[in-house]
């Protein structure tokens, strides 16, 4: 038995670091003063802007590779793995989500939306 007290940490330590690490991390995210004051999103015909308390950048629709509609938010991609996140609980109404997706698809040649 005492022969088996290594396997608890050869198996125990990668557990720890592949739930544990990024838990610590998500709380560090949540505590972070720039996140909780929020991200301010305006739609065009030119583009994208996106204000943070900290930045600005406007993106025109030709530099959106693609967009995706999960259940809760839309991925905004501006690159192949690197995504804006726009929470569908922000919306005032579920016409403004309809609003969105209809320029997104009347902008975009990649888009994965709902069609409903």
């Amino acid at each position: 038995m005492e022969n088996a007290r290594p396997l608890k940490w050869v198996f125990g330590l990668p557990v720890v670091f592949v739930f544990g690490t990024p838990l610590l991390s998500a709380r560090r995210v949540l505590r972070d003063e720039r996140l909780k004051r929020g991200v301010s999103y305006q739609f065009s015909e030119a583009g994208i802007h996106i204000e943070t308390s900290v930045s600005k950048s406007d993106f025109s629709w030709a530099a959106i590779r693609r967009v995706s509609e999960m259940r809760s938010a839309f991925l905004i991609f501006t690159r192949p793995n690197i995504a804006f996140t726009l929470p569908n609980k922000r919306f005032e109404s579920t016409q403004g989500v309809a609003s969105l997706r209809e320029q997104f698809r009347a902008q975009l040649a990649r888009t994965k939306l709902r069609s409903y």
